[in-house]
């Protein structure tokens, strides 16, 4: 299990509340820089029940996957099975 707690070094660009706004996620990185030269942190909430949700967080997963020491994602309110049964 990896941590939940995580030591940086240097500059880290740190985003929130996505809520399953792919169009927005892509404008974010086209203002911020490539996650393949910049370090982000995801903190919470990168879906909801929006048309493109499932976009946003497999695009979200895969960028974790191919940059594991610079792309980091933190669980929100969200991401949790209580609010997904809820509001599912």
């Amino acid at each position: 299990m990896k941590s939940t707690c995580y030591n940086t070094n240097g500059l880290l660009t740190i985003c929130s509340d996505i809520h399953g706004q792919f169009y927005d996620l892509v404008k974010l990185f086209e203002i911020g820089g490539s996650p393949s030269h910049i370090r982000y942190l995801f903190l919470d909430d990168y879906v909801i029940f929006v048309f493109f949700c499932l976009f946003s967080a497999l695009y979200l997963w895969s960028l974790k996957i191919h940059f594991p020491q610079t792309f980091f994602l933190l669980r929100g309110n969200h991401e949790c099975r209580h609010l997904t049964d809820h509001f599912a």
